[in-house]
């Protein structure tokens, strides 16, 4: 709210300054870079909506602390929060944290995306909810998941909609394979069981949502 107030004030004073001070080329330039100053600050000093979770206190799909993705270099290069985070909420969801992003099939490219995840060499990234599942649902899905930097967002049902689409290139009950995807390799990374039984809570919950059908391959829920 403070941030929005912030910003109607600084279009105010803008407006107010070129109705009233003489128009001549000067004027004008100093006008403008003082906006464009002012709302880069703003931009730094009052993060958008969707940073809100990230800068909290986040969980991972164990219970525990979430882990950053990728540490080198800047956080956005990997799509992460700026805290090194896959904890987006809004926009592409990127909530999924896979490792050596660059290496083996490429991620993007059979996405339906360019070729851009080759570049990535062996830095880890964040992908899309959407993404991930339809990469996970097509022959020869070669990527390991890094599980500890997972947000338990990720499993829950109000986000279901993100899992079952991707773009244009949509695959038939995608969202199932991602998911089941994500519960193979993460059951296996859990490396105690209390790690193992909140994944397993967080998986039957959605195995029992009515939003979507999801076969219980855990053989528990």
């Amino acid at each position: 709210m403070i941030c929005a107030i912030l910003v109607f004030c600084i279009a105010v004073i803008a407006v107010i300054a070129l109705c009233t001070l003489p128009h001549t080329l000067f004027n004008i330039l100093c006008i403008l870079f003082l906006t464009i100053l002012s709302m880069v600050a703003v931009y730094f000093l009052c993060p958008a909506s969707k940073e809100k979770f990230a800068m909290g206190n986040k969980k991972n799909i164990y219970g525990k602390s979430l882990k950053k993705c990728e540490t080198s270099g800047p956080a956005r290069l990997a799509s992460q929060m700026r805290d090194y985070t896959c904890s987006e909420i809004g926009g592409g969801f990127h909530q999924i944290c896979i490792k050596n992003m660059g290496k083996g099939k490429s991620f993007s490219k059979s996405t339906g995306q360019s070729d851009w995840s080759s570049e990535r060499g062996s830095r880890n990234h964040c992908a899309c909810l959407g993404a991930w599942a339809n990469f996970a649902a097509q022959k020869g899905a070669d990527k390991k998941l890094y599980c500890d930097a997972i947000p338990e967002t990720a499993l829950k049902d109000k986000y279901v909609s993100n899992w079952e689409s991707w773009n244009d290139v949509t695959i038939a009950n995608q969202a199932e394979s991602g998911i089941n995807e994500l519960y193979n390799q993460c059951i296996n990374q859990a490396v105690d069981s209390n790690s193992r039984k909140y994944l397993q809570n967080l998986y039957c919950k959605l195995v029992n949502s009515p939003k979507i059908h999801l076969k219980d391959i855990s053989k528990k829920c």
